[in-house]
């Protein structure tokens, strides 16, 4: 059975082991999927919750039988500042962040793992690569 991707989902992003003090933090999304055949495409948007970015992210990425891949990547770049503010850069776009998961048909919801990298720049000159990882979730509304 082929699924159907189109239409509006919500879900749960968890943070990492690389967030410390912040594992476990989760952010709320809301997504608009489309899909065409094996390839899906859409718009996302942060709720709430920890580090939302108050800009859209793109979606694209496909899926095959019940496993689903795909990156988002925020229009503009969000940075978490020491005081749990979040810095906008409207200037550029955020790192993509890669999302693998699996549809589990007992509760109807895509759960997987995600990973994202980023350069952070130390004392304005050393650039520092960071991987971070998390999990999340997407349910069908």
């Amino acid at each position: 059975m082929e699924m159907d991707l189109n239409g509006n989902w919500e879900g749960i992003i968890t943070l990492g082991k690389e967030y410390g003090k912040d594992e476990g933090k989760e952010i709320i999304y809301y997504s608009e999927l489309a899909q065409k055949k094996n390839k899906i495409s859409g718009i996302s948007y942060d709720v709430s919750g920890f580090g939302t970015n108050p800009d859209p992210a793109d979606i694209n990425g496909e899926i095959e039988g019940s496993k689903i891949n795909f990156a988002k990547q925020y229009r503009t770049r969000h940075i978490a500042a020491e005081n749990d503010e979040i810095e906008i850069d409207t200037s550029r776009k955020g790192p993509k962040i890669y999302y693998v998961g699996i549809f589990n048909e007992s509760n109807n919801t895509f759960e997987g793992n995600w990973t994202m990298s980023a350069t952070k720049v130390f004392f304005g000159l050393i650039p520092i690569g960071i991987k971070s990882t998390g999990t999340w979730t997407m349910t069908k509304k």
